[in-house]
């Protein structure tokens, strides 16, 4: 998954169109790498429920566990990375995307000020969680059903945004009757993460180094890193390492090309250090990769287990036998 940015560097939701700004996503995490969705953020507000499986949303500053049944609003340009906690990744998130406009209809209309406003703009509320333990949870998550079942249909955009309309009402009852929330990382560190992941979500190909990612922040390496190191507990680089893995994850899945071709083409200078460093991440090799995840939708879970479990151990004597060898 990588990050189609416009200019102020905000994320552009496939799908969303100015004449009708709202989209709905059925995630499927278990056919991602990883099972997770890198970092993104974007204008655009989500009204989220998992229909199966569990869920954990990183923001800069917390993390948020959502279980089957629940549900969980992401404000406007907050940065998050969901992670899929459930067995082999098998979790459904119902995603329903749209612009603040869809609800307020114009810039400074009383819906903006009134009701859109008191929650887009308090620093306070990245997410809020909701399940059907609260009155106003219950009904904001049948509410959220009915708008899936609505898209299967013809004609439905006006509904759709009546819904969402009272979506919005219970959202803010939630936030009054159950406060909740962090306070958003400093505008200045999230423009500099931004600039960062942007810049190596889309040079992750080439030949870049901590300097090159520094610069796109138009900050020092030191600052960089200690920007990344506290709110990501990683280095940049770490972070550029991982996401060439994932990309080389998704290739080794989706294409026949050689191992070689795959790691050269995002952006290893060596089929060797990207065999090492993918055996760390994974726990085994390219080739094992290949052909265990490969084949994952065709197992069930005794099987899959013992394949995972073997090709473990092959990793394992793999390391044994190269560590030996670099000793003759």
């Amino acid at each position: 998954m990588e990050l189609n940015l416009n200019y102020n560097q905000l994320e552009k939701i496939s799908g969303m169109t100015t004449e009708y700004p709202y989209v709905m996503n059925i995630n499927d995490m278990s056919k991602l790498i990883d099972h997770t969705i890198p970092w993104h953020w974007h204008e655009e507000l989500e009204l989220n429920y998992i229909k199966k499986g569990s869920l954990r949303v990183f923001t800069n500053n917390s993390k948020y566990t959502i279980e089957a049944g629940e549900g969980f609003f992401i404000n406007t340009n907050v940065m998050n990375m969901k992670v899929s906690t459930a067995k082999r990744g098998r979790t459904t998130e119902v995603s329903h995307i749209f612009h603040p406009i869809f609800l307020s209809g114009n810039f400074h209309s009383i819906y903006e000020t009134k009701y859109l406003n008191p929650i887009i703009k308090n620093p306070h509320i990245e997410i809020v969680k909701f399940t059907e333990e609260t009155e106003s949870g219950k009904a904001l998550l049948s509410i959220l059903k009915r708008i899936e079942e609505l898209q299967a249909e013809k004609n439905t955009e006006f509904a759709t945004r009546n819904l969402l309309s009272e979506a919005w009402l219970l959202l803010i009852r939630e936030v009054m009757e159950n406060p909740q929330g962090h306070t958003r990382t400093s505008l200045k560190t999230q423009d500099r993460l931004q600039y960062m992941i942007a810049f190596i979500h889309r040079h992750y190909r080439e030949k870049i180094t901590l300097e090159d990612i520094a610069a796109s922040a138009s900050i020092s390496t030191r600052e960089a890193t200690r920007t990344f190191r506290r709110i990501r507990d990683k280095t940049p680089v770490d972070y550029l390492i991982e996401y060439r893995l994932n990309k080389a994850g998704n290739d080794l899945l989706s294409t026949k090309d050689s191992i070689t071709d795959i790691a050269y083409r995002n952006g290893f200078e060596s089929s060797a250090y990207f065999g090492k460093m993918f055996r760390k991440h994974f726990q085994m090799t390219p080739s094992q990769f290949r052909k265990t995840a490969g084949s994952q939708t065709d197992l069930d879970e005794p099987e899959l287990d013992e394949i995972v479990e073997a090709a473990a151990l092959v990793s394992e004597e793999n390391e044994k036998i190269e560590t030996a060898a670099g000793r003759l």
